[in-house]
């Protein structure tokens, strides 16, 4: 579910909303009753830990099909992919 940042016209008051896309917007500030506005903003970017972790992952699957390889216990890629 998608979070929506607000923002008061009168307080500036700046609240995040967790909203489905479907949901009304919100019209008034929880703090003075002013107007609001939903704010635009950026899409999460991913987590930089998640992608050395995927990468990790690739290096070790390499490695794996390596020694498969070199072990002579599989002769191809889709050998080992197979007994993965």
């Amino acid at each position: 579910m998608p979070i929506y940042e607000y923002k008061c016209d009168k307080c500036e008051n700046v609240k995040k909303v967790m909203q489905h896309m479907t949901d009304k917007q919100l019209t008034n500030c929880d703090e003075c009753g002013g107007p609001i506005k939903k704010l635009v903003s950026s899409p999460k970017k991913p987590h930089s830990n998640d992608i050395n972790v995927k990468k990790d992952n690739i290096r070790k699957d390499t490695q794996r099909i390596r020694d498969e390889i070199h072990a002579g216990n599989s002769n191809t890629i889709d050998d080992v992919l197979g007994s993965a």
